[in-house]
């Protein structure tokens, strides 16, 4: 079932939760205290006086906490919008992963910072790429139904049939939480409304197990095939 096989146990947590685990914790903020990790404390909290010190002290801008988490993806994941206009403009990687593969564009998606979305993407950061387990910055967003966030990427060019390892599509992931305007929004942008996981379950399954009605009917509207 989706997200409910032992592998498939990471794809069970709230995908901002594994972003934080991955980026947030990564940058080192409660591990032994030195300038480096200093610095990429004071990107997560949004202190920017202090991040401008540590960057006029020669901290490198795409200084890496012990799992690979940078400043811009800590600062993206709690919406420091102002910390990352900084950190962009004095040259920070934009498509930075951590030792995980995650980026910014994935935190800030994940948690609907559209603002820090839209800049990342003028950025350059790669609007399909994804973590070691598949998951894309739109599949963050579609799963946590941050609409405004999954329309944006759909209009840089998102892939809306990515799958993650497995097999999940974004359709899949916004059907399991019952996000119709997500679902409508993929649809309309080309997601396959018959993809299965690596389980067999279809959005349609997935709306008629979970007793989504409305989704169901949504689904079957868009030429869903019964099972």
């Amino acid at each position: 079932m989706l997200f409910r096989s032992q592998s498939g146990a990471r794809e069970r947590l709230s995908v901002f939760v594994h972003i934080f685990l991955v980026v947030a914790l990564s940058v080192g903020i409660a591990s032994a205290r030195d300038s480096n990790e200093d610095f990429l404390e004071s990107c997560a909290t949004g202190r920017v006086d202090d991040t401008e010190r540590f960057l006029s002290q020669g901290v490198d801008v795409n200084t890496r906490g012990e799992r690979g988490g940078t400043c811009v993806a800590a600062a993206s994941f709690f919406g420091r919008l102002v910390v990352v206009k900084l950190m962009l403009a004095k040259g920070a990687d934009a498509n930075a992963k951590t030792d995980r593969g995650d980026t910014a564009l994935m935190a800030a998606a994940g948690r609907g910072h559209l603002e820090i979305v839209k800049l990342l993407l003028d950025y350059g950061s790669d609007v399909n790429a994804k973590e070691d387990h598949g998951i894309s910055a739109l599949m963050a967003a579609s799963k946590n139904g941050e609409l405004e966030v999954v329309k944006l990427l759909l209009s840089k060019g998102a892939d809306s049939n990515t799958k993650t390892r497995e097999g999940n599509t974004p359709l899949l992931a916004a059907s399991k939480e019952s996000h119709v305007g997500v679902v409508e929004t993929l649809i309309a942008h080309g997601a396959d409304v018959n993809a299965k996981n690596n389980s067999g379950e279809t959005a349609l399954s997935l709306a008629r197990t979970l007793g989504y009605q409305r989704l169901a009917e949504l689904l079957l509207k868009h030429g869903a095939k019964q099972p």
